[in-house]
């Protein structure tokens, strides 16, 4: 994770703010996110991916995620 994003996190400071990339998982996440939302760090770094956690159910990537439609 480039040193930017974390400043950007630590900048927004109240503001619960998380980082994903084009996959899909959790990769950084400010005090604010953790106080209201959860603590990813306590989760196995497999499981920190936003779709399996608004989606318990989801266990596998999805089909052209990423991918906008024409």
């Amino acid at each position: 994770m480039p040193g930017e994003a974390h400043r950007l996190l630590d900048r927004i400071g109240p503001i619960p703010a998380y980082l994903l990339d084009e996959q899909q998982p959790i990769v950084a996440w400010n005090d604010a996110a953790v106080a209201l939302i959860m603590d990813f760090g306590l989760l196995p770094v497999e499981e920190r991916n936003i779709v399996r956690t608004v989606h318990p159910g989801v266990r596998r990537p999805l089909v052209g995620a990423g991918r906008r439609g024409g």
